[in-house]
């Protein structure tokens, strides 16, 4: 399945229960008390989502359009896309893709979302999967990266039923060759505990 408009591209077999978005893999704005803000892209997010969602059979919404910025906005075409044909809700999973600076001292954080009762599926195997080989992982239930927002993709996710957490994935983490041995090990630390999800 491929699905390409203006605003966002879904792509991936759609016959697993997985949604790996990317809603900031391009540069977009963002409203703040009335200023159009410029956001800067978050690349290798995008990739990653696509990558994931082939292997896994699942499906990848990406950012195709600077208009809006889904983890922000109420309502956004990401958003919209991912209700239609019941692509999101109970028995779905879903993985937000975000890019952080490498400032922050860790390679990976992980964010619970706003009920974080619908995260504790993933946010244990995510991590112990990561930190297995050798990627420092935060879980920020609290901080910065803990995705509590209510408009956040995860939260939004959380709240129409899926489980769902944040994935902030540090610069450095980001450029990897999409075809090195360490990039492979990232994608297979994300999608082996999802499998298990899926027996």
């Amino acid at each position: 399945m491929s699905e390409l408009d203006e605003h966002v591209e879904i792509t991936g077999p759609g016959t697993a229960p997985f949604v790996f978005t990317a809603p900031h893999d391009k540069a977009h704005h963002r409203l703040v008390d009335d200023v159009l803000q410029r956001k800067m892209s978050e690349p290798g997010t995008g990739s990653l989502a696509r990558l994931l969602a082939a292997d896994l059979n699942g499906l990848s919404a990406v950012n195709a359009s600077d208009h809006g910025d889904a983890n922000w906005d109420a309502t956004h075409p990401l958003k919209d896309a991912l209700l239609s044909d019941n692509r999101i809700g109970p028995g779905t999973y879903l993985l937000d893709l975000h890019g952080m600076l490498d400032k922050h001292g860790f390679d990976i954080a992980i964010g619970p979302g706003r009920f974080p009762e619908r995260s504790e599926s993933l946010i244990d195997p995510l991590a112990t999967s990561l930190r297995d080989v050798g990627f420092s992982v935060l879980v920020d239930r609290e901080g910065r990266f803990a995705a509590r927002g209510e408009h956040r993709v995860t939260s939004w996710a959380q709240f129409h039923g899926a489980d769902a957490v944040q994935i902030e994935i540090s610069s450095t983490i980001r450029r990897l060759a999409l075809d090195s041995a360490r990039h492979r090990e990232l994608q297979e630390a994300f999608a082996q505990p999802l499998r298990v999800l899926n027996l």
